[in-house]
């Protein structure tokens, strides 16, 4: 069987492959493609975010991004109590705007007030991953980066002595010292957990959290293609004993069933699905 992956953003209402290796361990996963509304779902329907816009400078849908105005304004996705992870990777696509270059803009903050924090952050035009789990007392640091470019970034750590951070399919060594705590437990988006300072200004256009340590050929795969865990639109699999060869193309479109059947150069193609209440 082969599996026509998705290349651009999936549109709302695509599901996860969950026989995809990269969806075992999988936690959450936001992949914004709501385009409207107040709430980011939560692919693995457990942890749905508000997006409290509290603000003039709203957080707001555009292209493929969802997408804070401005840094330091009041508006951000609030997912609320996160559990504690024994292990924590996140992969997300960036997008700072033009110009945003502040000091410790979280991007992805969970609070450490039971001590299982961590934060992706936007600091002087480079991104930083920080685990409160991890006992060495560095933060890792990309190479600086130019704003409004976007940027795969994949964050790891097994929350005892090891962490790691890739940027575009590239594993960064660049570390600083600076560990700032918090009160809450709760997971947000574009802020700090528990004030409305050091926000981000930018966009997300999509964020994955798993239990587990992902690998760097898992993370490098994930830049390349980091739509692949979701369903694809469809399969195509090869009959061998069939004369000529038989390729089976199952598409549903609004679940109403219509077949076509047809011959391309000796080889039998079936479409089995659904098109506009036609059987």
């Amino acid at each position: 069987m082969i599996h026509l992956p998705w290349i651009h953003k999936p549109p709302y209402g695509v599901k996860l492959n969950r026989s995809h290796p990269l969806t075992q361990g999988l936690v959450a996963c936001w992949l914004f493609n709501e385009y409207g509304g107040d709430i980011a779902y939560d692919m693995c329907s457990k942890f749905h975010g508000d997006i409290i816009t509290l603000g003039n400078d709203i957080v707001s849908w555009y292209a493929e991004y969802l997408r804070n105005e401005t840094r330091d304004s009041a508006d951000y996705v609030d997912v609320g109590a996160f559990p504690q992870l024994s292990r924590v990777s996140i992969a997300t696509d960036l997008k700072p705007n033009s110009g945003e270059s502040g000091s410790y803009d979280r991007v992805i903050h969970r609070g450490n007030s039971d001590g299982y924090g961590f934060v992706l952050r936007h600091h002087l035009n480079t991104f930083i991953f920080l685990d409160h789990r991890v006992t060495a007392s560095t933060n890792l640091r990309t190479p600086t980066i130019v704003a409004n470019e976007s940027h795969h970034i994949v964050a790891t750590s097994d929350r005892d002595t090891n962490q790691k951070l890739y940027m575009d399919g590239v594993n960064c060594t660049g570390t600083m010292t600076d560990r700032p705590g918090s009160t809450s437990s709760d997971l947000v988006f574009f802020r700090r957990s528990n004030t409305i300072s050091n926000s981000f200004g930018g966009g997300i256009k999509y964020i994955y959290i798993w239990d587990k340590v992902l690998t760097e050929a898992e993370a490098v795969s994930l830049y390349i293609n980091p739509y692949q865990i979701f369903a694809p639109l469809f399969n195509i699999g090869v009959d061998p004993e069939a004369a000529g060869g038989s390729v089976l193309l199952p598409i549903n479109i609004n679940g109403i069933a219509k077949a076509n059947i047809g011959k391309i150069n000796g080889v039998t193609f079936s479409n089995l699905g659904s098109i506009n209440g036609v059987s």
